[in-house]
């Protein structure tokens, strides 16, 4: 069976990418009737239009056959009359690629729904209704709410301890379901959250979406509660704790490198090709992150006069989550979906001793990792070795064989390093035969940190890769965020700004896409600020760029960046951008009154201002979005590839 990935293209149709041949077909059967459809290959891929997929009646499931699912896009919904068509893609069993089809009825158009004290109201739009009614759907069991008639529709009001324990949907008393379809958010269910309400001991009532985005309430035991903040008193045992691990860790840490190199040997080295050679090693090239996307944006342009490949450390999946370039070869170093024999298992439990442990990619390698990586490294044919986070900079230079030279890259700022690992920096970073960073101020530190030592540091932005699709209209009124939800991009900081703008525009939502271990602590940020109806946490996007097209204005939270890719991605749909002017990056970015608005890093009563401003001023709102779309070209891979052809070509 053979791993697909599979994409949205535009709004209508799935290109299925894999190992595929350049030509032949793809054939899909469908689950109950056998039905079959086939569509041709070509180039490796094959194009589905949704409108195929569509079930007679009622639902299909359409299995690929011999594909298994790598990668999936998030439902789609399409207008079918007066209902709704919607696609799912998933893995079945056996983790068969499948994609299921159903036909979705009429349904009433949920806009709000608020939950004050006890009471869930309502809000439907472009309906009308006398009743409705909620169905407990495991018991013959039926609650009626009371309806008010408003402009845009109805409000329906229902007590909340009139609930029973279990399941109950929504519907009209002519028998349509209350819904949400539609409205770029295809996946209610992940991205909207509604406070649970106690409305009696051992009872929790709370209204949430379904997978097919239908309005239901579930009442339930309540969630285990939180375990309480630290003290003081624990907040420094903690501390110390960590501390003490650090430190013994950092002790443990020569002495482990000695042994990988032990155990490593010295492997036979790569044979040279024909053209020069360079290999970019990255932490994870399976995975999503900026980091991740402008390597391959890099590998991509030095393919053009260079033999390329990017070297993934890691590898927990099949294939990459982003495109990968073409002209570009791709391996990895170990690959933790396997692990055989006693002695594997034992080096796979012990850490890693060439990764620092204040490196974020610490926890993923281990000292299996480390043997493996020694072993690559010590292969390599001459060349040039391009590394990309700090704790493979500090551990290549004393691995690679001669004739190799090595190319540190800071994706994170000269400022935001934890101790231990900078000092290691300033051990190592000498080592390196050049260092290239991102901003003017880190040329500045570093340049001063590694004066003397013969190590050339030069600046290289990150370069934009080539996007397709549409640019933004600045009509709909949506704020977009995105990146990962962590304490470095201030959601939280965001989501208390934007209180106030949803307080005085209503009308405006706020989306931020990504993942990441805060979900759960912004979950409850929006619930404590009323938010729900505002502010909705979208999840991972594989396509973000279509997803920033959809706002009018983006805006950066961060405590700090070590670049802010993100900002030229969304300047490149014709965004304007409101940005925390933090260390370091989108001081250079954002030009402040001309294609966005810099606000004091922190001040979050700032941040709520500039929002407020753009969105109620829609002639300085598209004057930035012009001017930001002039901004991204200057960043576009014709004119950052060049300086680094420049910078190996001295290397050379």
């Amino acid at each position: 069976m053979k791993a697909g990935r599979l994409e949205l293209l535009g709004q209508d149709r799935y290109v299925l990418r894999g190992p595929f041949g350049d030509a032949g077909e793809v054939v899909l059967r469908e689950a109950s009737s056998g039905r079959e459809l086939r569509f041709e290959l070509a180039a490796g891929q094959a194009e589905i239009p949704l409108d195929h997929l569509r079930p007679g009646d009622g639902a299909a499931s359409w299995a690929v056959d011999g594909v298994s699912a790598a990668e999936v896009p998030h439902p789609s919904e399409l207008p079918s009359g007066d209902g709704v068509y919607r696609v799912r893609p998933h893995a079945a069993s056996g983790g068969v690629l499948t994609i299921d089809a159903k036909l979705l009825p009429p349904y009433a158009r949920v806009d709000e729904v608020w939950v004050r004290g006890t009471v869930l109201e309502v809000r439907c739009g472009g309906a009308s209704a006398t009743a409705v009614i909620a169905r407990a759907r495991h018991a013959a069991e039926e609650l009626q709410a009371e309806v008010e008639a408003d402009t845009a529709g109805f409000v329906a009001m229902f007590d909340l301890g009139r609930f029973g324990s279990g399941t109950w949907d929504l519907f009209t008393d002519d028998g349509t379901r209350l819904a949400a379809h539609l409205d770029a958010m295809p996946d209610r269910w992940r991205s909207t959250v509604y406070p649970a309400v106690r409305t009696r001991p051992g009872l929790a009532v709370e209204p949430y979406f379904t997978v097919d985005n239908e309005l239901s309430v579930r009442a339930r035991a309540p969630r285990a509660r939180k375990p309480a903040r630290r003290t003081a008193a624990g907040g420094a045992r903690h501390r110390l704790a960590r501390r003490a691990k650090l430190l013994v860790l950092a002790l443990l840490q020569p002495p482990g490198r000695a042994f990988v190199r032990l155990v490593a040997g010295r492997p036979e080295r790569e044979p040279e090709g024909g053209r020069p050679n360079v290999k970019l090693l990255l932490l994870h090239a399976y995975g999503v992150g900026g980091t991740i996307r402008t390597t391959f944006n890099t590998a991509a342009w030095l393919a053009r006069s260079h033999d390329v490949e990017v070297i993934s450390v890691i590898r927990r999946r099949e294939t990459p989550a982003l495109s990968f370039p073409d002209g570009v070869a791709l391996s990895a170093v170990d690959d933790l979906r396997v692990t055989r024999g006693p002695l594997e298992r034992l080096l796979r439990a012990l850490p890693s001793a060439l990764v620092h442990p204040e490196d974020y990619g610490f926890s993923a390698c281990s000292l299996l990792t480390d043997v493996r990586l020694t072993r690559r490294l010590r292969s390599l044919p001459s060349g040039v070795l391009i590394t990309t986070r700090p704790g493979l900079n500090v551990a290549a230079p004393g691995l690679v064989p001669a004739g190799v030279r090595v190319v540190g890259q800071e994706h994170m700022n000269f400022l935001s390093h934890r101790p231990g690992l900078f000092a290691r920096i300033k051990r190592e970073y000498p080592k390196l035969d050049a260092l290239a960073v991102l901003t003017e101020d880190d040329m500045r530190d570093y340049s001063r940190l590694l004066e003397g030592s013969g190590t050339r540091v030069a600046r290289i932005p990150n370069a934009l890769p080539h996007f397709d699709g549409p640019r933004a209209t600045l009509d709909e009124k949506v704020v977009v965020a995105a990146g990962r939800l962590r304490m470095q991009k201030g959601f939280d900081l965001l989501i208390r700004a934007y209180a106030e703008v949803a307080n005085a525009h209503p009308d405006w939502k706020l989306r931020i896409y990504g993942s990441g271990e805060q979900r759960a602590a912004l979950r409850d940020l929006i619930v404590e600020h009323e938010l729900y109806n505002h502010v909705f946490l979208m999840g991972t996007s594989r396509n973000l760029h279509e997803e920033l097209a959809k706002g009018s204005t983006f805006a950066l939270s961060s405590r700090y960046e070590g670049f802010g890719m993100v900002i030229l991605e969304a300047m490149s749909r014709g965004l304007p951008v409101v940005s925390f002017d933090c260390p370091r990056g989108p001081g250079e970015l954002v030009s402040d009154g001309h294609d966005g608005t810099l606000v004091p890093d922190g001040d979050v009563n700032g941040l709520t201002r500039a929002l407020a401003e753009l969105i109620e001023d829609e002639e300085k709102r598209r004057r930035y979005g012009a001017a930001a779309l002039d901004k991204a070209r200057q960043y576009e891979l014709a004119n950052i590839g060049p300086l680094w052809d420049a910078l190996l070509g001295e290397l050379r």
